[in-house]
């Protein structure tokens, strides 16, 4: 059984440290910074657990290192043979574009305050709800949850 070493770093050097990490096999969990993802992940609040998969597909949620030079928690919207689209499950319209190789890592568990983990896969639903839906929703999310 493999033991659990909780590391404390400046954030400064967490997403480096998260990446070497990530490169040596071992899994990461990261704090989520901003709310392009919601309503399932809340910026400031919600972790993520991330492992480096051998393979990704359409409709996980990554961690990108995008062709603009940015790092993102964006679940893949479309796979083609070597580019990515990603798009976070709150945006409607923007995406962002990564190579294959420029996924870190594949975000296998939501973690909530309350203890809670979700499955970032199973709710990949949200995207094939109507746009107008989804704004609706998300709104009321918003306005309920105040993020």
């Amino acid at each position: 059984m493999s033991e659990i070493i909780k590391v404390t770093v400046p954030v400064e050097t967490l997403l480096p440290s998260a990446l070497e990490f990530l490169k040596e096999g071992m899994s990461v969990v990261l704090p989520v910074k901003g709310n392009s993802m919601l309503p399932f992940i809340r910026g400031g609040r919600d972790q993520v657990l991330v492992r480096k998969m051998p393979a990704v597909k359409e409709g996980e949620v990554v961690l990108a290192h995008t062709t603009a030079g940015n790092y993102v928690i964006h679940r893949i919207v479309e796979a083609g043979e070597d580019c990515l689209v990603l798009r976070g499950d709150g945006n409607f319209t923007g995406t962002e574009k990564c190579t294959l190789e420029g996924v870190v890592g594949t975000v296998t568990e939501i973690q909530k305050p309350s203890g809670r983990k979700l499955d970032p896969y199973s709710v990949k639903g949200w995207q094939k709800l109507p746009l107008f839906l989804r704004r609706i929703l998300l709104a009321l999310y918003k306005l309920l949850f105040r993020p």
